[in-house]
């Protein structure tokens, strides 16, 4: 749990300093965080980790009514959770996938959310190639950047160190 507590305020992180230095970028910050839970934690557990990520997302959101993003994160994980069986958690390219698939059901969600609350909103096709082809593209390159390579990058390290100590003691 406390590996998945660290995750949780590295993604908080990645949300809170990546806008700084790339406002272009509309991404989802804690879609390969959750997905992440589907293959370590229970259902009702990856919920409380969805309402807690999507209560931060709502913090941080001028535009939409406090709970919106709970919701949304909250729907897309019980939705999405049973799809975990499909992918191997071990594979590269799980995260990405599972984060694009995430992005898209997340926004059609949101696309209801809106209508229940009233906010105006349109369709239109330079909407759906924006927010369901391109965003959930960079948020599957934002996962496989920040978090799949990287944890391939400090397991492949922690290898290596290990050899290095054990083939130290032989030559000893």
């Amino acid at each position: 749990m406390t590996h998945l507590f660290l995750l949780f305020v590295y993604a908080c992180c990645l949300a809170l300093f990546l806008p700084l230095f790339f406002p272009f970028l509309h991404i989802l910050f804690f879609a390969p965080f959750l997905i992440v839970c589907f293959y370590r934690c229970s259902l009702s557990v990856c919920l409380w980790w969805a309402l807690s990520s999507g209560f931060i997302i709502d913090l941080f959101s001028y535009e939409t009514r406090l709970g919106t993003y709970a919701i949304n994160y909250c729907l897309t994980t019980l939705c999405l959770y049973p799809y975990k069986f499909h992918f191997f958690e071990d594979r590269l390219s799980t995260l990405p996938i599972m984060s694009f698939g995430f992005t898209c059901l997340s926004t059609l969600i949101q696309i209801g959310l809106f209508y229940i609350t009233g906010k105006s909103f349109s369709l239109s096709w330079e909407w759906a190639l924006h927010d369901l082809l391109l965003i959930p593209l960079q948020v599957a390159i934002y996962a496989l950047l920040a978090f799949s390579l990287s944890s391939f990058t400090i397991s492949y390290l922690k290898r290596s160190y290990l050899l290095f100590k054990l083939n130290r003691r032989r030559k000893i």
